[in-house]
């Protein structure tokens, strides 16, 4: 007595889900060991559009996930956290819910340059409720980590409409475990600054 073609299909379908399942559990893993390493290590995935593709990914495939699972009382339960987590980042004046759209869209850069050599990439980040600040991102192959995070005051101009300067070139000048000493190339003007890196 064989399988009909129903109990084939049914199989076929239990199979997918199966899979997709997996895949959408390793992806939600990925962004969570991704954003814990960046909020307690400023450790991140090597290039600035690498965290931001898992986000999106993540996000897509989660409504894939809530309707292929919506029969699931678990599926709802988890719907309803999420909900809840963006309601929460709403309630203190926005600023988690725009701390989250400005990371995932790319909007918090104003300008950055990278290096030819690529040891290092510098970022100007805008801010909700402060000035820009700098970032300096270390590669270390397949991660990355933010090895200064300061403000960017120094490059502050009043020949520039937004208030500061872009960053044209970047030289290295001293690089030693605990400082950096860089010189900053903008349409106006050369900065050479000292920084001691994070710990």
């Amino acid at each position: 007595m064989g399988i009909d073609n129903n109990e084939i299909l049914s199989l076929r379908i239990k199979n997918r889900k199966k899979i997709f399942f997996s895949v959408y559990m390793i992806v939600t893993m990925l962004l969570l060991v991704d954003v814990t390493a960046i909020l307690l290590w400023q450790i991140s995935l090597a290039g600035y559009w690498t965290d931001r593709l898992v986000f999106w990914t993540w996000f897509l495939s989660t409504f894939a996930f809530l309707i292929v699972f919506w029969k699931s009382i678990l599926t709802k339960i988890y719907l309803f956290v999420l909900i809840l987590g963006l309601l929460m980042s709403i309630v203190p004046m926005m600023l988690p819910f725009y701390g989250i759209l400005f990371s995932s869209t790319g909007m918090e850069r104003r300008s950055y340059y990278t290096p030819e050599y690529g040891k290092y990439r510098v970022q100007l980040i805008q801010s909700v409720m402060s000035r820009p600040r700098l970032q300096i991102i270390e590669n270390k192959g397949i991660v990355e980590q933010v090895i200064l995070f300061t403000d960017a005051d120094f490059l502050k101009s009043d020949h520039v409409k937004v208030g500061y300067e872009s960053v044209i070139r970047l030289d290295v000048l001293k690089d030693s475990p605990d400082s950096l000493t860089l010189k900053f190339y903008t349409p106006s003007q050369e900065i050479e600054k000292s920084f001691m890196k994070l710990d």
